[in-house]
């Protein structure tokens, strides 16, 4: 029987597990840890809109036979050998199958700028969220102890793209909460927002980005385009002027790049760590190697490379279970055909924007729309109670913040 190996329960991971039920194969599921989260929700944690749990669904409770899964940090791909090095609890071991699905998603990208790395915090799992929750804090509470260092009540955002977007304005709204719990002025805490380019989400809408700069300005958020961070330092970041803004929290959204254990297993990649991939999602040189979601460089009918998006990561796990399935019964697979259905933020609580099928769209409707995606989302993957646990947990939550 045919050994099949997903590596990372990401959402190309995991949309591609769950669809394996009845498949005549071995399937193992690999991924550091017991649950799958909802990365593109990750800035609410930051300031408590959501618990950290609410984010997370194990993965135990929702995977269907033959799917097993196996928790583990993998530390190097074989393509060669079609094998995975594996860092347990048990141990290191090895696993070979016969396909492989790599979904290991993406990391971080700090284009070599000195002190980013050491000094900046990132949003990139749940328990990064947490540490950026804490930072926040602790800081506050350090200017407390040292009312001269006004600068530990700045927040910095570095990077104007969505995830950075949503971040500030998040800050924004709970800008008034922090100020009560830390015995300070709403105008005490300064949030920052910078960017590189010649403003907010360059490349998307422009309807989207005019809106969303009006919306965080308007929040006070102070908003920097065409301004670029040369390095990060201990108490804040240095730009490429010479200027330097002081501040208790640098939280770096500037840049991702596929996981590095792509590029470091031979397969070959483009610039920002993704693994180059024909119409069928399949590395170079290795049909049986396929590479999903934000570790692959896939490309539209134009050759464009596709961005890395969760809405992309769901499609292509949705269609390698599909091309699993056929590929067990020995039919021929059909290439994978992206779809753009539209793109949606939240900037703060109570307010979103998004462009769905060439319609904008604002206000409290388009954040309807973006939980129920979220809602969707896990429906598909945990079924209908868990989704149903789910609404009623975020409903209560959210009522209980707007009271206070």
């Amino acid at each position: 029987m045919k050994h099949i190996v997903i590596l990372g329960a990401g959402y190309a991971g995991i949309s591609a597990a769950v669809k394996l039920r009845g498949i005549k194969a071995d399937v193992t599921l690999v991924n550091h840890h017991s649950y799958h989260h909802l990365t593109t929700l990750l800035h609410q944690p930051v300031v408590g809109r959501r618990e950290y749990r609410d984010l997370s669904l194990p993965l135990k409770g929702i995977l269907p036979e033959p799917v097993r899964f196996l928790r583990g940090r993998v530390l190097k791909i074989v393509p060669q050998a079609n094998s995975i090095e594996i860092q347990t609890r048990e141990g290191r071991q090895s696993l070979t199958c016969d396909i492989m699905l790599i979904a290991l998603g993406w990391q971080p990208q700090f284009f070599d700028i000195p002190g980013l790395r050491e000094y900046g915090l990132t949003l990139d799992s749940l328990n990064s969220s947490r540490l950026v929750h804490d930072r926040i804090e602790e800081s506050l509470i350090a200017f407390d102890d040292n009312p001269e260092e006004k600068w530990r009540t700045r927040i910095i955002v570095a990077g104007g793209g969505l995830s950075g977007v949503e971040l500030a304005g998040e800050l924004a709204d709970s800008r008034a909460e922090l100020a009560r719990t830390f015995d300070l002025q709403p105008q005490d805490i300064k949030i920052y927002l910078i960017e590189g380019s010649h403003g907010l989400l360059h490349g998307l809408d422009p309807w989207l980005a005019e809106q969303t700069t009006i919306y965080l300005q308007e929040k006070e958020v102070e908003c920097l385009a065409n301004t670029r961070i040369s390095e990060g330092l201990p108490d804040g970041v240095l730009l490429s002027d010479g200027s330097k803004i002081q501040a208790g929290v640098v939280i770096w959204t500037g840049g991702v790049r596929g996981n590095i254990l792509v590029q470091e297993s031979g397969l070959e990649v483009n610039r920002d760590g993704r693994a180059i991939v024909n119409e069928f999602l399949q590395a170079r040189e290795y049909d049986t190697i396929f590479v999903l979601g934000d570790c692959a460089a896939a490309t539209d009918e134009k050759n464009t490379v596709l961005p890395p998006t969760a809405q992309l990561a769901v499609q292509q796990g949705n269609w390698a279970a599909a091309a699993l399935h056929a590929l067990i019964k020995g039919a021929r697979i059909q290439p994978y055909r992206p779809r753009m259905e539209g793109i949606l933020l939240s900037v703060g609580r109570d307010h979103a924007l998004g462009v769905v099928r060439g319609h904008h769209i604002s206000g409290r409707i388009a954040g309807m729309l973006k939980n129920l995606i979220a809602y969707r989302h896990i429906y598909k993957i945990a079924g209908a109670f868990i989704a149903l646990k789910k609404i009623m947990e975020w409903r209560s939550y959210s009522a209980l913040m707007r009271r206070r």
